[in-house]
């Protein structure tokens, strides 16, 4: 993960930052998302099944262990990837920043978010940014602050 400068946060309702995808606190999720595949009709004038690709971005706000949303958002950009969508960006803020920090240990019979959004990250190829304030604010530094 990758440390991002971050002034504000974005809309809670999604907008051009978010590519239109905004996860909430408590799990809830509201997005913009399209899946164009119902009787989509295609360039050549007949139905097709076949999905459109979507280029995705992804806020998530919660931590690891508190709400669902961290699992959730990594659901969902899993299978967003799976199905052949680009995930722009996955952007942490809030508690989320604690789904970047390498020294979290979970229980070994818990599930280790962190490290399922690296290898996540490192099989696709994923932009996974945290916000910088957000994460001081939270005590998390990186080697050249601390």
């Amino acid at each position: 993960m990758r440390a991002g400068v971050c002034s504000a946060p974005w809309s809670s309702s999604g907008d051009a930052a978010t590519g239109g995808f905004a996860w909430h606190q408590g799990g809830r999720a509201r997005s913009r998302y399209r899946n164009w595949r119902d009787n989509d009709i295609a360039d050549n004038g007949k139905k097709t099944d076949e999905v459109r690709k979507v280029k995705i971005s992804v806020l998530v706000n919660e931590g690891p262990y508190t709400h669902q949303a961290s699992d959730s958002a990594y659901q969902f950009t899993k299978a967003a990837v799976e199905k052949g969508h680009e995930i722009f960006r996955v952007f942490f803020y809030n508690d989320g920043v604690n789904n970047g920090t390498r020294l979290t240990v979970p229980p070994q019979d818990d599930r280790n978010i962190q490290k399922n959004w690296s290898e996540l990250a490192e099989k696709h190829k994923l932009d996974l940014v945290v916000c910088i304030a957000a994460a001081q604010r939270r005590g998390i530094l990186d080697e050249g602050e601390a």
